[in-house]
């Protein structure tokens, strides 16, 4: 008798194989345990927040500390507003390993920026930009100039000089086919 063969990945797996996709921040896939073609034994609880504690502190050395979290991320989840490192997702399928590994990695970062300070990489210092852009924009509006960008109009330097930016019309289609007037874009050039 021929052994069957499973031709439809299990809801782990597929999870696995979508957030993998989005886990790239470190350059490489982080361990997510076994399947049926490699099995590999789980970590307890406490294994998995000794071993993220110790990839916590090669990370820090590095130079590239983040944000793991227990869930599939959207979009628009990129920094973690506490910190300004980057998150990245672990999956959605949570089991013991997976909570140890994201309490124990985080654990470690957050001991380490209470003794020496957000590392050189993190977004912290931008919280108010990334994360409040309108309340930034109207404080700012109210001591300076807004810059009005022109259609077709001349380029706006950055006040080093070393980016410009310039708004440009072009014809173009929308969603359904359609042609449409025009359609705006930034176009941003480094001199």
């Amino acid at each position: 008798m021929m052994p069957t063969t499973r031709l439809v990945p299990t809801p782990e797996r597929r999870c696995r194989d979508v957030c993998t996709s989005r886990c790239r921040h470190h350059g490489h896939v982080r361990p997510w345990g076994g399947d049926e073609q490699d099995p590999k034994p789980r970590l307890t609880n406490e294994e998995a927040v000794k071993q993220a504690r110790a990839e916590a502190d090669r990370d820090w050395n590095e130079g590239r500390p983040c944000v793991p979290l227990c869930k599939t991320l959207d979009s628009t989840e990129m920094l973690d507003r506490e910190t300004g490192l980057p998150i990245y997702g672990l999956g959605c399928v949570v089991d013991g390993e997976l909570l140890g590994r994201e309490e124990g990695y985080n654990a470690r970062i957050k001991e380490h920026i209470a003794a020496h300070g957000p590392p050189a990489s993190s977004f912290k210092k931008y919280e108010r930009e990334l994360f409040d852009l309108k309340a930034y924009f109207e404080e700012r509006a109210r001591t300076e100039e807004p810059i009005r960008l022109e259609e077709d109009g001349p380029e706006v330097r950055s006040p080093d000089e070393s980016y410009g930016i310039r708004l440009a019309a072009r014809t173009g289609t929308n969603g359904r086919g359609e042609p449409t007037r025009y359609s705006v874009y930034l176009g941003i050039a480094n001199k």
